[in-house]
């Protein structure tokens, strides 16, 4: 027997088995055979809830679109095709929720980040969460210190500025260091460029040195306008 709900009976369905699950968990009536059965093989999460249609699960299905229940075994499918098989009272995941920096960036397995004492670390897994903060695990790249593992809010994916980088871009020819975008040619584009003054009151080498002089007063710790 098989026994497809997608979305258009989706409310249905949900309604249906929450006052199945209610009345079997309270008492309040005997379930019927075939009731129970359905409760029986309909798939649930790990802490007990049902399915359904709408709901957000793990990889590779990341939005249920429809279920499928067979004899041994339940499929889930999303609106794109991807599905996942699950054998009868095997319980589906959550999708694990969002672990972000401190500048409110999804931090993901593999991303590159800066930590707050300037280390550059690579994400390699998620731990525990600790007074609210989801703990990382990370391998060191380079930088003060050799964190092996780091709060979530400690870190960031964009590189802080220092000394070391500061000398770094000095040397750059003015539209590099201004981020402006070559065409095929190899000509840059004034247009990309953030340094580009369109009044002319100032060329873009002396936007670039008075860059590099509020920079260094960042870094030094000296207050700075803007």
């Amino acid at each position: 027997m098989t026994k497809e709900f997608d979305a258009r009976n989706e409310n249905k369905s949900r309604s249906v088995c929450a006052a199945m699950a209610e009345a079997a968990d309270t008492g309040k009536r005997v379930l019927t055979e075939r009731e129970r059965e359905i409760l029986d093989m309909w798939p649930r999460f790990e802490d007990g809830e049902l399915v359904m249609v709408g709901d957000r699960v793990g990889h590779p299905v990341e939005k249920v679109g429809s279920i499928t229940i067979l004899e041994s075994a339940f499929v889930l499918c999303d609106d794109a095709a991807s599905s996942v098989q699950h054998e009868r009272g095997q319980c589906v995941k959550r999708p694990a929720p969002e672990v972000l920096d401190a500048d409110g960036v999804e931090i993901k397995v593999g991303d590159t980040v800066w930590h707050e004492d300037g280390s550059e670390l690579h994400v390699i897994g998620f731990g525990d969460v600790q007074d609210g903060e989801t703990m990382l695990a990370v391998e060191y790249a380079a930088g003060p210190t050799k964190w092996g593992e780091v709060r979530c809010l400690s870190v960031t994916h964009t590189r802080p500025d220092s000394w070391e980088q500061l000398e770094e871009d000095a040397v750059k020819v003015v539209c590099e260091y201004a981020g402006a975008v070559p065409d095929e040619f190899g000509d840059y584009d004034c247009d990309t460029c953030r340094l580009f003054d369109a009044r002319g009151k100032l060329i873009c080498e002396q936007q670039m040195a008075l860059d590099i002089v509020r920079r260094a007063k960042a870094i030094a710790g000296v207050e700075v306008d803007g």
